[in-house]
């Protein structure tokens, strides 16, 4: 029975990191429409809930299979920078806000907190575990509060996010446990619906599947911001 149920498991197990990136992708864009051109369409808001736990996933898995870490900092750094004005044009109108940061920033501080706590368990293998804990407690609230004071998105409960999937990346139901409640108790409202994201991350297969177009995902940010800027104001 068991070898029958992970037989069917892994037959169902459809999405590899390609497919992952579309769906997110989609959800995005649904999102950001409904929130720049049509604020009363509640559905779309509804899709888009999907994409930001996607990309937290994708990049615990980014951070533990790239080759270079620093070079993914840095590229998230970039794209960082180079959203930030389309991001304030799209949703603000104007081309500085202090109030809000593009979710760049949250990603990448999320990176930031995976390489830190992975350099403190590297190092620290000869401190206690309750040293290593508070340690590693302290990367996780500092990065967090980080988000917060910059205002970036999601902020302080996108990198709870980050660090669940990071922490109990091989345990789903326990990531689901945590993601249920940091998205419907904690944010709540229509945020709650991101949770259904957990289903296309359970049935990721591992696999990176396509690798072309790596840097159109990240084009893709700013340049779609941008256009929705322009079609609405000339709406």
């Amino acid at each position: 029975m068991e070898k029958k149920f992970s037989d069917f498991r892994n037959r169902i197990r459809v999405f590899d990191t390609y497919k992952l990136k579309i769906l997110a992708v989609l959800s995005m864009t649904i999102d950001h429409t409904g929130a720049v051109l049509l604020p009363d369409c509640i559905w779309m808001r509804i899709i888009g809930r999907l994409a930001f736990p996607i990309y937290c996933f994708l990049l615990v898995h980014g951070f533990r299979n790239t080759s270079n870490v620093k070079k993914y900092i840095g590229r998230l750094a970039v794209f960082a920078f180079l959203s930030e004005i389309p991001f304030n044009l799209a949703f603000f109108g104007t081309i500085f806000q202090k109030e809000a940061q593009n979710v760049f920033f949250t990603l990448l501080l999320g990176l930031l907190m995976m390489e830190l706590i992975t350099l403190l368990r590297t190092y620290g293998k000869t401190a206690s575990p309750v040293m290593n804990g508070a340690l590693e407690g302290a990367a996780v609230i500092f990065t967090a509060l980080s988000a917060e004071v910059l205002k970036t998105d999601y902020s302080f409960y996108g990198i709870l996010m980050i660090y669940c999937f990071f922490l109990m990346e091989n345990n789903f139901f326990m990531n689901l446990l945590f993601q249920s409640y940091i998205n419907i108790r904690l944010l709540g409202d229509i945020q709650g619906y991101a949770v259904a994201a957990m289903l296309p991350v359970y049935l990721y297969n591992g696999s990176m599947g396509c690798k072309k177009f790596k840097y159109l995902f990240y084009w893709y940010y700013p340049v779609h911001l941008i256009l929705l800027w322009m079609i609405a104001i000339h709406l």
